[in-house]
């Protein structure tokens, strides 16, 4: 049963990736002065190599992809699915979070979000096939909190 409970509760795996720190221009080149590394979850985005040229214009906060062939250029990576949940005030595109359902956590991440009329901030937050079935039950019990990481 330990080694059960340890397999569920366990933190995913996680490598760092490289955010935008300041604006970056379409055609410039990105380089180590230009980004800050957070830890994502593992497979989330292809490998990137610094230094690299930005194929589109990248805002502070955005993840570097690997090009405009990468599998997350769409938004959502291979076998991932995205489910719209509210997020805290302030959590935007790319942000790293650990969902908190009834009887695990999940990490995922925002890949879009939105204001509502009344003032709700939600977006779309991608998250492992494996996982999604739980997040999705969760979601229809109203049964999950999000936690913004950095």
């Amino acid at each position: 049963m330990v080694v059960g409970l340890f397999g569920e509760f366990r933190p995913s795996p996680t490598v760092p990736h490289p955010f935008a720190t300041v604006p970056i221009p379409a055609g410039s080149i990105i380089d180590e002065g230009a980004v800050e590394y957070r830890d994502v979850p593992s497979g989330l985005f292809d490998r990137v190599s610094l230094p690299v040229t930005a194929s589109h214009a990248i805002l502070p906060g955005d993840p570097v992809l690997a090009g405009p062939d990468s599998p997350t250029s769409s938004g959502i990576p291979d076998g991932w699915w995205a489910v719209a949940l509210e997020l805290p005030t302030g959590a935007g595109p790319g942000a790293p979070v650990r969902l908190a359902l009834e009887d695990r956590t999940v990490d995922g991440m925002i890949f879009s979000e939105s204001d509502g009329q009344f003032g709700e901030h939600t977006g779309l937050v991608a998250v492992p096939e494996g996982s999604s079935e739980a997040v999705a039950r969760a979601v229809r019990q109203d049964a999950i909190v999000v936690f913004v990481g950095r």
